[in-house]
């Protein structure tokens, strides 16, 4: 699991048991003007995403494809 709340089956079950959403404000959705600033995003993906993925495969990617992998690859390895 990679979500806005935890990174793992067991912070994200940990982050639901406590009530923890992971929605926030985000400051550059701010400073892009957008009209919704709030969101949920992971964070400190940056982190652990070369764990995951190689240099070549992160520079093909955007962020949410990245977001997406890792939590492919997550859900197989739990599997």
């Amino acid at each position: 699991v990679l979500a806005p709340n935890g990174h793992g089956v067991d912070a994200f079950s940990a982050a639901l048991r406590e009530g923890r959403s992971g929605i926030r404000h985000h400051a550059h959705l701010e400073e892009a003007k957008f009209g919704c600033q709030v969101g949920g995003i992971p964070e400190n993906v940056e982190q652990f995403q070369g764990q995951y993925l190689t240099d070549e495969e992160l520079f093909a990617m955007n962020a949410n494809m990245i977001y997406a992998a890792i939590g492919s690859i997550d859900a197989w390895t739990d599997a």
